[in-house]
């Protein structure tokens, strides 16, 4: 019942609207313009949204492209940095290495003009004096000297070997003189004059003065000198880790050390066991080092005879034990 009045009512609203509102078609009509037109934008927003989010996939697969492209660069870049920074080091390495070179090459040029007009002379040539340490004149210094006669074929005859403690047999140099230290200057005074330097890089007031005595003791004439310092100036590199093994051998003669003949000695047992222990800054003299010494010398001497091979003077810093 209620179904057909709506039907009987809206057919009398539909037949009343002219009348009643004569603009309703017109209405209606813009209405579903409107709507058909909403529903265009609609659309049309949901293609720009669609496009805009394409456009920002786009944007952000550029921008990732261009920041990987970045980082690419900047690794490329960093690469770069340091392959430069490699080269800047090798070629100050070969430069540092040039200079060296030049330098060791220098300093020989100059041992060798030196060590060539001592040739070309006539007068006696001082070699020495040896003022520095025993390991030092046996590995360096007398090898040297040998070499500088043998390459420049000084004649042995006008070589004068200064040195001390009686170390003549130690150059091998048959024919050339010898002079020791201690004939020119006393045990006291060599001790306190070469306390501060043990190096010779350079020619000391001592050395000086004994150059002085030497040349006297010669007769007061001209003479030429090899010092230790041209040694020096040649090793130093190998010595600071500046040149190889090579700089040392090259201008070196080892060989083997004829005995000299005996000295003048007092009455030896036939069989006994040399002695001598001093002291110095790596064994200091303290009452327990002097009371291991002691218990040394007596377990030896308990079963066999005991020489003390102490000098009986003191040209270094080794103060000897005496035992009693």
């Amino acid at each position: 019942m209620s179904s057909l009045v709506n039907r009987a009512l809206r057919r009398l609203g539909r037949s009343l609207e002219p009348l009643l509102a004569p603009e309703a078609e017109i209405q209606r009509a813009r209405l579903e313009r409107l709507t058909e037109q909403s529903r265009d934008q609609q659309q049309l927003v949901k293609t720009l949204a669609s496009e805009v989010a394409a456009y920002r996939a786009e944007i952000r697969k550029l921008t990732e492209a261009r920041r990987d492209e970045s980082v690419d660069l900047q690794g490329r870049l960093a690469d770069l940095r340091a392959a430069v920074r490699r080269q800047d080091a090798a070629l100050r390495r070969l430069a540092r290495r040039g200079g060296i070179e030049a330098e060791l090459e220098l300093t020989e040029q100059r041992v060798i003009d030196r060590l060539d007009r001592m040739r070309r002379g006539s007068q006696p040539i001082i070699v020495g004096p040896w003022t520095g340490e025993i390991g030092f004149e046996l590995l360096y210094w007398a090898p040297f000297v040998r070499w500088a006669v043998e390459k420049f074929d000084l004649p042995p005859e006008r070589l004068v070997v200064v040195s001390r403690g009686g170390t003549a047999s130690w150059y091998g140099l048959t024919n050339s003189r010898y002079v020791d230290v201690f004939s020119v200057a006393t045990p006291q005074e060599f001790r306190i004059r070469t306390e501060a330097t043990k190096k010779q890089r350079g020619v000391s007031a001592f050395d000086r003065d004994v150059i002085r005595r030497v040349r006297a003791a010669l007769g007061g004439g001209a003479t030429q000198l090899c010092h230790p310092a041209l040694m020096y100036a040649l090793f130093m590199p190998f010595w600071k880790d500046r040149a190889p093994l090579s700089r040392v051998l090259d201008h070196v003669r080892y060989r083997q050390i004829a005995p000299p003949r005996p000295a003048a000695l007092p009455p030896l047992p036939a069989t006994y066991v040399a002695v001598r222990f001093y002291f110095s800054n790596c064994f200091p003299d303290t009452a327990d080092n002097r009371a291991f010494v002691s218990r040394v010398i007596e377990a030896l001497a308990e079963h066999h005879e005991v020489v003390m091979l102490n000098p009986g003077f003191r040209p270094d810093d080794h103060a000897d034990f005496s035992a009693a």
